[in-house]
């Protein structure tokens, strides 16, 4: 509960990448923890702690890091597929795991090993540290330029107008 006014504090102060790259950055070391250290409950607590105040620090930075990135026109569209892309690799990832534990599981039965769900970890981890790398190549500074599809009050939205934005 705390990791995301942290993180949305230390996005004011140094924009919005580094907290969100910070973020998947503790998710990832969360994640190989689990996959290293799963043997004790406390170990496993502590590896989800650590999980959680990334994705705490991740997800309270990503809007801000998404509208700075797109011009205002974009803005409902790119918080909008940040949405739907948060989902849809939420199922991605379920249905990876899902996979690994059935294709790991003790002979004559359906329970999955110890090794489908390390496998699944670490595989979790390597898509938190490309998610790093991503935020720190979305652009920083500022909006970008491009085309604004904008609306001139008295025509419909149909006879929009394409203006260009320095």
């Amino acid at each position: 509960m705390a990791a995301g006014p942290i993180g949305g504090i230390v996005g004011r102060r140094v924009g919005p990448r580094i907290p969100v790259a910070i973020g998947m950055l503790l998710f990832a070391v969360g994640t190989a923890g689990i996959a290293v250290w799963h043997t004790t409950a406390l170990a496993v607590f502590m590896a989800f702690m650590v999980c959680g105040v990334g994705i705490g620090f991740a997800f309270a930075a990503m809007p801000r890091l998404i509208v700075g990135a797109v011009v205002p026109s974009e803005t409902g569209v790119a918080t909008g597929m940040n949405n739907v892309i948060r989902t849809i690799g939420g199922v991605i990832g379920a249905q990876i795991a899902a996979v690994l534990l059935a294709a790991n599981v003790n002979p004559g039965t359906s329970i999955p090993t110890v090794d489908g769900f390390v496998l699944s970890f670490w595989i979790s981890a390597a898509g938190a540290l490309l998610g790093v790398v991503t935020a720190l190549l979305v652009l920083g500074g500022g909006r970008r330029s491009g085309t604004v599809m904008t609306t001139v009050p008295e025509q419909t939205v149909d006879t929009a107008v394409a203006t260009e934005v320095a």
